[in-house]
């Protein structure tokens, strides 16, 4: 009987858990991390995906209009449906001018995970590399 009630708990827990940190990533803009600093460019880009404005975010990247299309498609069909929920999960300067972030974007249906490198001048970002996914076994190196 002890065991069937401590199950129980442990659910419950994982439930209230899991809400709290769903509610906690529906603040406008994308939940941060303090240090390092981050860019805002890239800010902006993540909030632009975050209102799903993914054409708007995607638009200075220097890739093919037929490239920016087919991530746009990508991403739009990873993002599922209702509000995006962002969260930065890892960022690492390589230097002042080079930045790298890991990004968790949540909606009702689906948990994807962005990668994005690039270049920094003050506030601008120049995208170098990017790269989404559903997996998070394919993102957890980058982490730690």
């Amino acid at each position: 009987m002890r065991g069937f009630r401590l199950k129980k708990f442990i659910a419950l827990f994982c439930s209230i858990a899991a809400t709290v940190l769903i509610a906690s990533f529906a603040s406008a803009g994308c939940t941060a991390i303090s240090e390092p600093t981050e860019n805002a460019g890239l800010e902006t880009i993540k909030i632009r995906m975050q209102e799903r404005r993914f054409n708007t975010a995607f638009g200075s990247f220097e890739i093919e209009d037929s490239a920016k299309k087919s991530v746009v498609d990508q991403i739009s069909g990873l993002s599922g449906e209702g509000e995006l929920k962002c969260v930065t999960l890892r960022r690492v300067r390589q230097s002042e001018y080079f930045i790298s972030e890991v990004v968790l974007f949540e909606s009702d249906s689906t948990i994807f995970y962005f990668t994005i490198s690039g270049e920094t001048a003050s506030d601008e970002f120049r995208m170098i590399n990017f790269w989404a996914t559903t997996d998070f076994d394919k993102i957890r190196g980058f982490l730690y």
